[in-house]
């Protein structure tokens, strides 16, 4: 399952950005008026250094209160394979 996930996710990534080269398309993401720092007209400098400074705060913040992602759990009485009936 987590396989096909993976592969899931790397052939449309793959594909999206096959076709950003192609049509020579700019990202949504890189546009200037959706970034913070550019509409506050922060040097990019400065943005950066912050979002390295949040990165380096919230994970030992994280870490020292415990904060975990939900874990996915499976019933104990599933059966792990399906096709075995």
């Amino acid at each position: 399952m987590v396989g096909i996930l993976v592969l899931a996710v790397v052939a449309a990534t793959t594909g999206g950005v096959i076709l950003d080269v192609l049509i020579g398309a700019v990202p949504p993401v890189h546009w200037s008026s959706g970034v913070v720092g550019e509409s506050l007209g922060l040097p990019s400098t400065v943005t950066t250094l912050a979002g390295v400074v949040i990165c380096l705060r919230v994970r030992p913040g994280s870490l020292y209160r415990g904060w975990q992602l939900p874990r996915v759990t499976t019933p104990k009485s599933a059966d792990p394979d399906p096709r075995s009936r």
